[in-house]
């Protein structure tokens, strides 16, 4: 039995982000493209005879973090009879719109499956991370993939060509910190009819990326995009502040308020990412994709 390890959790960006509609259940329908991108917490994992969770953001250190319900989900579920420590080292900004949490659920289930040695099937851990939230069953693989239903139903794609891409982080608005599920909960909120579409960004872009072409901004879509300055009406209009530096190519990550820029091979890197981060509540950082 393995006593001690450590595992990178990488954040997720929607390459496309479509929602066709209101649930019976409460839920929306969402059409996506989700790609993991070179940013990551790491997860270390230690036998132990207790079950403890630990980060280093304090306000995460409780039995509402996902890491902590991975765990005693999983535990429960296998009938496990010991327990582990688990720290998580945390760099993907809380409730930035990049899966962070969820990604981190994932990463316990497969972790944890690795410290115990449990013979636990891959369909029983996407069951599982099916309970935890929308987003987890994605990140047990990673990479491109094409997501439907609430966000639990994943089809791989091909990888894509590494491409490079800017992140914008708003640190204005980080209150949202603390209320991780209240900020998706908020944004969803926001939504009508009017912003329901019928999935044919995504199609569209799962067909280039099946067809091994490079997608480029024209390919990108975000229905949060047009409730962005809705939900997060108590900062500085960060499109405004793009817009006047001459940037009008940007895309919403998941549903905000991260921002990103996806990067043309003509695009000076270092000189948008020196100007952007001289705007007030901005912090720029430049990452790429990754495959699973």
């Amino acid at each position: 039995m393995v006593k001690s390890f450590k595992l990178n959790s990488y954040a997720k960006i929607n390459l496309t982000l479509e929602i066709l509609g209101r649930r019976k259940d409460g839920f929306h329908e969402i059409s996506s493209i989700f790609q993991t991108i070179n940013l990551y917490d790491t997860i270390h994992f230690q036998h132990s005879s207790d079950f403890t969770v630990s980060t280093n953001i304090e306000s995460l250190n409780n039995e509402d973090n996902l890491v902590y319900q991975a765990g005693i989900l999983l535990k429960d579920y296998m009938n496990v009879k010991f327990g582990a420590n688990i720290l998580v080292d945390k760099n993907i900004p809380v409730s930035a719109g990049l899966g962070g949490g969820s990604s981190n659920a994932a990463v316990t289930l497969i972790g944890l499956s690795k410290l115990w040695g449990l013979n636990i099937k891959f369909d029983q851990l996407v069951d599982l991370a099916s309970r935890i939230g929308s987003d987890v069953s994605f990140f047990l693989s990673g990479g491109t993939a094409q997501v439907s239903g609430k966000g639990e139903v994943v089809s791989k794609l091909p990888s894509i060509k590494e491409m490079k891409i800017i992140l914008i982080f708003i640190d204005q608005y980080s209150k949202f910190s603390e209320l991780n599920h209240s900020k998706t909960a908020l944004a969803y909120s926001f939504l009508s009819k009017k912003n329901y579409t019928d999935g044919k960004y995504t199609n569209d872009l799962a067909i280039i990326i099946e067809g091994n072409v490079q997608p480029d901004y024209s390919n990108f879509f975000n229905a949060f995009s047009d409730v962005y300055l809705d939900v997060f009406c108590d900062i500085k209009n960060p499109f405004t502040s793009l817009n006047n530096m001459g940037i009008f190519k940007f895309c919403v990550a998941g549903s905000g308020p991260t921002l990103f820029i996806p990067i043309c091979e003509d695009d000076d890197i270092d000189y948008l990412v020196k100007k952007i981060n001289e705007i007030y509540g901005f912090k720029a950082i430049v990452t790429s994709f990754i495959s699973e």
